[in-house]
């Protein structure tokens, strides 16, 4: 090398001209002086030609047809006339010692054919994240891990370029990855311990693209085209099943990152059959939450950084804020999970199999509600189960969590649990297939959403309709304590004619939610300057119902959707600001608390107000828990309290069903159509209550019912294979009714406390005709709602019509 060795470096700038002008700049301002800077604008649509041509001639650039990034570095390259090579994203940038540092160890390493540094991970405002420590370098590790060590401020010799090849213009994905496997064989890589470059995340970046099947599968292709290369080293020969397999796995997770979750289980499939012990690697885990959460994590990451200098607070030193979020919500979640299932298995008696497969699939399941492509229906759905099956799974195995509800002859048997949980995984499995068959048909059919305007007779009518509402909602509920139209294991006070209990019913469970719901959006729609007092509204109403209805869980059916709507984007919902946010989570939690106490007050009179011949054979306020041995109100109170811990996990139906059923010899396609079909008067005589055991007895006043879910249900069958396919079909038809919502009422709220209702509805099944009764109201209030919205009345004639949009 002479003493003042040129060195090139290439910018190919494609639709970044935001960050375009900080690269250039980090570039002219390097400490070295024999810098060649060349930037090729590829075609861009956005300001990037202009950016350039405000430097006039200061370095070589033009603008050139589209050709991608590998044409167009190999362009530049061969433009240059440098002895050592480099590139830069036009979204990154080099400190101004990158060069200068990169020569001097390339002078003294002269067996070297590359060096590379450390770097710092910066945000969309150029603020540092966290620092990234690249790791020694070594081919095989390379290779085997399919990882790139050399990142931004890596250069190379001309000279090795030339005999490693130029990058491959038919790889999108990984070029650089071929590119760095290729020139390792020419010449090892020298580590320059230092921070010297900045790598920017941003949601256009690659690091957050969505890839298509061929680009997710490029990780397979660079790996095995190596691989059958005649100049490779013995040790890296000796790793080529284990290198496949970690390709494979690579490749999973950018099928997982883009959803297509099939393709992404193959893959995995495929990496386990070539080197089985690849999925025990500790950094297997992570790396697939990393493809789902990674993007959010940073989100999370710049949006609370934003907030907090926004209201006021100084900028944050990049140092306080270089734990990323995503990184160690990864990393927590792995530790949990993994200490969970560890832990679990230390407990359980069964075969590793099933426990396997269980522990799998549900939490398989629950992540696949978290995608980009957000269903309410689903999302609900599945953590309903999840915290019906896995979370009191690992209670119990972990922390001896006693069954809340009889689970019939289940003896604890080895084999009566594994068979328990083969049943629970086909449910598990069932939702998957159906959730990606919905994402596959999402993906064929974006669904449009239409917009969602303000009906001309609600803005005439809009005082006198909000004070009929409230007046009605608080008339019935009030009435409801008293007559009990829809409490919770208390049998109706009150008969009215013509079956007038079956619409107050429906009013106080989902009625009266559904229509604040469309009343809340046409207040967002109308553009109201007080979200959180809107708000405020549906959450009373929350409260409201959870005191008449005598049911804790209430208030999260009607309240907790509002909240996961204004915290998202699946639709055209609207969106709160960071402070309203905050401040309705708080009202959240202060109104759940408050519902809290009054239901559990009221059931302490309530249950206990009636003669003990009439009282639940339970004798306490919730006859879900262990009996109480003075049955008084004073004394229940507190009970209840240090009780709640408990109810939290307890309370959720799923596992001691599948227990039941499971261990019941009498399952089989009679047992299956019988349990189908019958009529829910048979209250405490019906077939599940016989099976579990029950110790619930029917009064006059009271009827308690422990129940066995729909996995349960399903289950009379005998058959794993029906509790798979009924659970697919079930979501199937409830993610077509979220679709028919999002198409004709997009209405975020409406869908949010619609998917909660039909989640809860389906997890907490006993008879199967009380859940065709529901989703035909449902389906019922959901047409008049859309006459609501689509009749208008003109207010400058008085005439009421159909609206043309």
């Amino acid at each position: 090398m002479s003493a003042e060795s040129l060195v090139s470096i290439v910018i190919p700038a494609y639709n970044h001209a935001r960050y375009l002008d900080e690269a250039i700049r980090s570039v002219l301002i390097q400490t070295y002086h024999s810098v060649e800077l060349i930037v090729l604008d590829d075609g861009s649509t956005d300001s990037t030609h202009e950016v350039l041509e405000r430097y006039g001639d200061l370095f070589r650039w033009e603008s050139q047809t589209n050709m991608g990034q590998s044409a167009t570095l190999n362009k530049g390259w061969a433009m240059s006339r440098g002895e050592i090579l480099g590139y830069l994203s036009a979204d990154d940038i080099l400190l101004p010692q990158a060069v200068t540092e990169s020569v001097a160890a390339l002078r003294e390493q002269a067996d070297a054919s590359a060096t590379y540094c450390d770097f710092n991970l910066i945000d969309p405002h150029s603020r540092v994240v966290r620092l990234v420590p690249t790791p020694d370098f070594n081919y095989r590790d390379m290779l085997v891990t399919v990882t790139c060590p050399p990142g931004p401020g890596a250069f190379f010799r001309r000279y090795t370029f030339a005999r490693a090849g130029p990058w491959d213009a038919s790889l999108r994905q990984m070029p650089d990855y071929d590119f760095w496997l290729r020139l390792g064989l020419q010449g090892r890589f020298v580590r320059i311990p230092k921070v010297l470059a900045g790598f920017r995340i941003h949601d256009a970046s690659q690091t957050f693209s969505v890839t298509n099947e061929a680009r997710a599968d490029e990780p397979v292709l660079i790996v095995s085209r190596l691989l059958d290369r005649a100049d490779l080293p013995d040790d890296v020969l000796r790793c080529r099943s284990e290198a496949l397999s970690r390709a494979r796995l690579v490749s999973a997770q950018l099928h997982f990152r883009a959803g297509r979750f099939g393709l992404g289980v193959r893959r995995v499939g495929d990496a386990v059959r070539l080197f089985p012990r690849t999925i025990l690697s500790p950094s297997v885990l992570p790396m697939f939450f990393n493809a789902l959460f990674n993007r959010l994590g940073h989100r999370i990451v710049w949006g609370a950084r934003d907030l907090l200098e926004r209201r006021g607070w100084p900028p944050i030193p990049g140092v306080l804020m270089k734990a990323r979020t995503g990184v160690i919500a990864t990393t927590v979640a792995s530790l949990v999970f993994t200490a969970a299932v560890a832990g679990s298995w230390a407990g359980y008696p069964g075969s590793i199999a099933p426990f396997l497969l269980f522990n799998l699939s549900f939490p398989a399941m629950l992540v696949l509600g978290f995608t980009q492509l957000r269903s309410f229906v689903y999302l609900f759905f599945s953590l309903f189960l999840f915290l019906g099956f896995w979370v009191k799974f690992a209670a119990q195995m972990l922390f001896g969590h006693a069954f809340l509800e009889p689970v019939g002859l289940f003896d604890g048997s080895p084999a009566a649990w594994d068979r328990a949980l083969i049943a629970a995984s086909a449910a598990a499995l069932g939702v998957i297939v159906a959730r990606a068959a919905h994402i596959a048909w999402i993906r064929a059919r974006p669904v449009t959403d239409r917009e969602l305007r303000v009906p001309s007779w609600y803005q005439v009518w809009r005082a006198r309709v909000w004070g009929v509402t409230l007046a009605a909602v608080i008339g019935l509920n009030a009435w409801n304590l008293w007559a009990a139209f829809y409490q919770i294991g208390i049998n109706p006070r009150l008969v009215l004619p013509a079956h007038l209990n079956v619409a107050a019913a429906w009013l106080i469970n989902l009625g009266f939610a559904l229509w604040i719901a469309m009343l809340v959006q046409w207040e967002f729609s109308r553009g109201s300057h007080a979200p959180v007092r809107i708000l405020f509204i549906p959450v009373m109403e929350g409260v409201v119902a959870a005191t008449s209805t005598l049911s804790r869980f209430f208030f999260l059916l009607h309240a907790v959707p509002y909240l996961f709507t204004s915290w998202s984007r699946p639709i055209t919902e609207p969106t709160l600001g960071g402070k309203c946010k905050a401040g309705f989570a708080v009202l959240l939690a202060v109104a759940f608390v408050l519902s809290l106490g009054f239901v559990q007050v009221e059931r302490s009179f309530i249950y206990f107000s009636s003669a003990p011949a009439t009282a639940p054979a339970k004798a306490n306020a919730d006859p879900k828990v262990p009996p109480h041995p003075s049955p008084t109100a004073g004394d229940y109170v507190p009970q209840m309290i240090q009780q709640l811990p408990w109810l939290i996990v307890g309370r959720w139906v799923g596992r001691e069903g599948v227990l039941a059923v499971s261990s019941y010899s009498g399952t089989g396609a009679v047992l299956f159509v019988e349990g189908m079909t019958e009529n829910p008067r048979q209250g405490n005589s019906s077939f599940y209550q016989k099976i579990a055991l029950s110790s619930y007895r029917e009064s006059k006043e009271f009827t308690f019912l422990t129940l066995p879910g729909i996995a349960g249900v399903l289950l009379y069958s005998g058959s794993a294979i029906v509790v798979g396919a009924g659970l697919a079909v079930v979501t199937v038809l409830m993610l077509g009714i979220e679709v028919a919502i999002r198409t004709w009422l997009p209405n975020p709220f409406l869908l949010g406390v619609s998917a909660a209702a039909m989640a809860n509805v389906l997890c907490q099944l006993n008879f199967p005709y009380l859940a065709l009764v529901f989703f035909i109201e449902l389906t019922v209030t959901l047409i008049l709602l859309w006459a609501l919205q689509v009749f208008h009345r003109d207010p400058a004639v008085g005439k009421i019509g159909a609206s043309n949009d």
